[in-house]
């Protein structure tokens, strides 16, 4: 009858699987890490598979605690982790998801939204430290308590690997030392697991010899480092030939170069081999079991959802698929790509009563940061949010109600992308860190090659933030007037606010760089001050905030978008005076949301607007185009659009009689129907198209998705949205897939040079890059020089 405390028996094993601590202990650490993950996976608003996604996360935690022997080595990679889910839960309640690989690369410019995560973060969240800095303040104590007791007990080192007595004393069953494996001591969290079977026993420290057990069969002698002489024979394993013993020797495994009959061959080393391989295992089954199931849930060979959902939501699974994705990223052409970068809509869409009304104008364009749809004409306590902007929408001003912002990873650079190119920029990072190489031929470009100036004008106080000067350059901007005198920058710091010049300041400033510039010229202006937390100087402090909505992020949005409408008012007033206003094509939009979808938020829109603040509102951004002198274009239009359709209605009012470049975007003056594809704060896949909303599910399914009717909350069914879903991901994808091949580079023309080159690449092998290159090679079409015009 084996005794109690040997190695095979399976509660000496399930002491062994709670590691270092005691049982009382290890069930106190199990229980605080699931609850950890319990309540991890209810603040990022798990909604499917939720029992799945949770279960997945404790086994994984186990099998961490349990794959290694000193406990502190998991407990600082759980502290880790630990860290990791503070800062996904922290982005995803301002972005509706989890960091990515690209955005942590992007980190020299999260400054420019971190004060958004700031008014995003809640003090519950610092839950997620507490277990992990608990389990390793004990270790850390129960360490130092241990140093500390063994001071003055000669002979601790004697003691065998799994309890036996100290000093000299007899070695238990299979206590040989393994390479690598630190001596036994004899501690009560010092539980040694049992030795690989085919290893023999071993020497203690003081040199008593232990009798070593091999299984059920076979012994070994050999020592603790090597020392003395170890005796063939060891424990067999099924299909593995013993070799004899070595002094020091493992008795049991087949020494390297040792063929079946003790000879040297290759069958011996393969053997050899083969037993390492086992016996690496052996030690390290629970890691190799934690990768193995990570693996299957990531690769999820049968196609099952409930794997699918786990994989894009349990936090393990999705940032090693995030990781996986950055180290061999690069996926083929969307399906339908050759078709929608063949069709040229704008040669349908330019017909039309306003086309070429702003030809030969000046072009001003005014990014203004944060601002929403939702706000223009708003009244709040008895005053107007934005009086300068409804007087111009009063105007000669064409007012678009229904646009939505389709921000990459950039946010505000990814704003100034997508309406420059008519193009989305990436999701994976901010599109002007990964591609400043590319070739574009936006408006910049296309009004350049019609003689105008283009320029841009921004006060951030870093020129460089964003990439901007790299990227300016590369999309053909002649000039960046950005940054501050002082710091290799145009302007003079007056007023700070925010992350730079004070936009009042910064607008007054502006308007002299542009009387210097000839015309016909492209302004592109991007404001400032609007920015989380929204609080602008004491003296621009327009509106009288009610003391239930101050310090609260609706109050402080509404205070600081009466400043920013105040700075826009100086503005246009200085235009006039310069004489700049009358002659020009003015266009004012906003780059993106300023308040996340939340329920704090949605509880103050409710009850002072009645307001549902979903992202249908959230993402709503306006598009106001302003004609001072000329053709009547007044009038709002509720035609559903994004900002890549910014370039095709522009280029028409301009009187482009062709949009020479690849763009994805429709004008807005014409176009029937309407439709945004978004990819951040939504999910890639979710759209707005006319009244209907898709927001895509995290889990990656479609069918668990939602859809709903704008302004009511209607459920929509979902059927209905699935044609409307894969045009979605087809345009997100196709600007990832041009930006990636850096498809204007090339011979891009040649697909729209003659009909049935599109239907060529398909034969080709439409979706790849060889099938554009036949595509090309089909149209005959000559490549423009890289660098733009």
């Amino acid at each position: 009858m084996k005794p109690c405390c040997t190695a095979n028996n399976p509660g000496r094993r399930f002491f062994q699987a709670l590691g270092t601590v005691r049982f009382l202990e290890a069930l106190a650490l199990a229980m605080m890490v699931s609850l950890k993950i319990l309540f991890f996976y209810a603040l990022v608003d798990i909604q499917s598979y939720f029992a799945a996604v949770w279960l997945t996360g404790c086994i994984f935690a186990f099998l961490l605690f349990s794959s290694f022997r000193s406990k502190l080595v998991p407990a600082a990679i759980y502290l880790l982790v630990s860290a990791l889910m503070f800062m996904d839960v922290t982005y995803f309640a301002y972005f509706n998801k989890y960091l990515s690989v690209n955005v942590l690369g992007a980190a020299a410019v999260l400054g420019d939204i971190g004060d958004s995560f700031l008014a995003v973060v809640r003090p519950e969240y610092f839950l997620l430290f507490f277990d992990a800095a608990a389990l390793l303040a004990v270790l850390l104590a129960k360490g130092l308590w241990r140093r500390w007791a063994r001071r003055g007990l000669p002979g601790e080192g004697e003691e065998a690997a799994l309890g036996a007595g100290a000093g000299g004393g007899e070695g238990g069953a299979g206590a040989g030392r393994i390479e690598g494996w630190p001596g036994g001591s004899g501690d009560d969290d010092g539980i040694r697991r049992p030795l690989a079977e085919g290893f023999g026993g071993g020497h203690g420290r003081g040199g008593s010899e232990g009798a070593g057990s091999s299984g059920d069969a076979g012994s070994g002698g050999g020592s603790d480092e090597g020392e003395g002489e170890g005796s063939g024979g060891g424990g067999e394993a099924p299909g593995w030939k013993t070799g004899g013993g070595d002094p020091g020797g493992d008795g049991g495994v087949e020494a390297p170069g040792e063929g079946p009959d003790g000879g040297e061959g290759p069958g011996g080393r393969r053997a050899a081999a083969a037993a390492r391989a086992w016996g690496w295992l052996g030690r390290h089954k629970s890691a190799a079991l934690l990768v193995a199931l990570a693996a299957f849930i990531i690769w999820n060979p049968f196609g099952a959802q409930a794997l699918t959902a786990i994989a894009n939501q349990e936090i393990v699974t999705y940032h090693i698929s995030d990781a996986l994705g950055g180290v061999f990223g690069g996926a083929p052409a969307p399906d339908g790509f050759m078709e929608l970068i063949a069709a040229d809509s704008y040669a349908d869409e330019k017909h039309g009563e306003l086309f070429g009304v702003a030809k030969g104008k000046n072009l001003i364009m005014i990014q203004v940061e944060s601002l929403q749809n939702f706000v223009v004409g708003l009244r709040y306590n008895g005053k107007e949010v934005t009086p300068n902007l409804n007087r111009l929408i009063d105007g000669n001003t064409a007012y678009f109600d229904s646009i939505f912002h389709q921000v990459g990873g950039g946010n505000t650079s990814d704003a100034e992308f997508a309406v420059n190119n008519s193009i989305c920029g990436t999701g994976k990072s901010y599109t002007y860190k990964l591609f400043p190489g590319n070739v574009y031929r936006g408006l910049p470009v296309l009004l350049g090659e019609k003689g105008y100036r283009s320029n841009v004008f921004h006060a951030h106080e870093d020129r460089t933030f964003w990439n901007r000067q790299e990227m300016y350059e590369a999309q053909g901007f002649g000039r960046y007037y950005g940054g501050l005198i002082g710091r290799d920058g145009d302007y003079l710091m007056t007023e700070w606010m925010g992350w730079g010049l004070a936009d009042s300041e910064f607008f007054a400033q502006t308007v002299p760089f542009m009387e210097d510039i000839p015309s016909p010229s492209y302004s592109f202006v991007i404001s400032l001050s609007n920015h989380h937390p929204f609080q602008p100087l004491e003296k621009y402090r327009f509106m009288d905030i009610l003391p239930a909505d101050q310090r609260t992020i609706v109050g402080n949005y509404i205070q600081s978008v009466a400043y920013t409408d105040y700075a826009i008012g100086e503005f246009l007033d200085g235009l006039k005076e310069a004489g700049l206003y009358e002659d020009s094509l003015l266009v004012i939009y906003g780059d993106h949301q300023g308040m996340p979808v939340d329920d704090r938020v949605d509880s103050s829109m409710q009850r002072l607007f009645g307001i549902k603040y979903d992202y249908d509102v959230m993402m709503n951004i306006p598009l106001i185009i302003s004609l001072p002198e000329g053709a009547d274009i007044r009038g709002t239009v509720g035609t559903t659009g994004g900002q890549i359709d910014f370039l095709p209605t522009i280029a028409y009012l301009m009187g482009f009689e062709e949009l020479d470049t690849l763009y994805l975007g429709h004008n807005l003056m014409t176009t029937e129907g309407g439709f945004a594809a978004v990819q951040s704060y939504m999910i890639k896949g979710s759209f707005i198209e006319g009244e209907t909303v898709y927001e895509m599910s995290r889990d990656g399914i479609f069918e668990n998705g939602r859809a709903w009717r704008r302004g009511t909350g209607e459920s929509v069914p979902l059927e209905e949205c699935r044609a409307s879903y894969q045009r979605a991901l087809q345009i997100i994808d196709a600007s990832e897939y041009i930006l990636e091949n850096d498809l204007l580079a090339g011979d891009w023309r040649g697909l729209r040079a003659q009909p049935g080159g599109a239907e060529a690449a398909d034969r080709a092998g439409a979706g790849t890059v060889a099938g554009f290159e036949a595509g090309r090679s089909y149209m005959g079409a000559g490549a423009p020089e890289r660098g733009g015009s």
